[in-house]
């Protein structure tokens, strides 16, 4: 495709595109956020409903309660505003500025910087980042950098659009231009289960929980006025574990507040 590569690794069955290139602000007001941002209003209750059931979740595998909360890809910080309903102490962060400073303008404590340049003193029960992943150049430095941020018995939740869904295997039929969820320009590495175990494995985090996921799903994709017949398709995916996103909680293999 042009000057570009669809790759596969032989080890983890990682699938990217190459050479990758990065440019933050293509992410300035990230399509992909823009329904949630012209609906902000709307999108605060489910938004509240999505971060309670999560952080149930959370502490269920935690075995404690949670009293912070680091939102990276915060955009335009809705799960801020979630977090502060439910009381608890939160910061987010982005590169997509535009959406900061709207979050920054609803009164929400966000920073425009990527998770990997920041220096905080702070440690976090909850890290969070939310279709993400998929669209830094080192993974395996971001989940680092996020590891290092968790308090003790502290979990990290991501998820990522799934390259082994029928989903993916469709677009690969009938997109010549892509790769299933590998798109261009930002959609540069693509996940399935087995690589995100390598992945996980090798920066030192047990996988306690895997969700899979689909759009209008009230706890990990709310999407407003989903019609019922998809919201029905969707979920049949999702039950056969064929569903367009796959779901992670993480804690610290070497953790010794993990109680297995």
């Amino acid at each position: 495709m042009g000057d570009c590569s669809f790759l596969s690794c032989r080890k983890c069955y990682f699938q990217f595109i190459h050479p990758f290139f990065e440019d933050e602000k293509a992410f300035d007001d990230y399509s992909w956020t823009k329904e949630y941002t012209e609906k902000f209003d709307l999108y605060i209750g489910p938004a509240i409903f999505s971060l309670t059931k999560k952080i149930e979740a959370v502490e269920k595998i935690a075995s404690r309660n949670i009293r912070s909360f680091l939102d990276v890809g915060c955009g335009n910080g809705l799960y801020l505003h979630a977090a502060n309903v439910l009381g608890i102490k939160n910061l987010g962060t982005d590169i997509d500025r535009i959406n900061v400073e709207f979050a920054k303008g609803k009164g929400l404590k966000a920073l425009a910087a990527s998770l990997e340049n920041l220096s905080l003193d702070d440690r976090f029960d909850f890290i969070h980042l939310k279709a993400v992943l998929h669209l830094v150049k080192d993974p395996s430095g971001l989940l680092l950098k996020a590891k290092s941020f968790l308090a003790p018995g502290g979990v990290v939740y991501f998820d990522v659009p799934n390259q082994g869904s029928l989903f993916s295997r469709l677009r690969m039929l009938r997109d010549r231009a892509s790769y299933g969820q590998l798109q261009l320009p930002l959609r540069r590495g693509a996940y399935n289960y087995r690589c995100i175990k390598y992945l996980c494995d090798r920066v030192g985090l047990r996988i306690a929980k895997r969700v899979f996921i689909y759009p209008g799903n009230k706890v990990y994709y709310p999407i407003l006025g989903m019609k019922r017949l998809y919201l029905t398709v969707f979920r049949l995916f999702a039950i056969f574990r064929i569903s367009s996103f796959i779901g992670f909680y993480l804690m610290d293999n070497k953790d010794p507040h993990d109680g297995r």
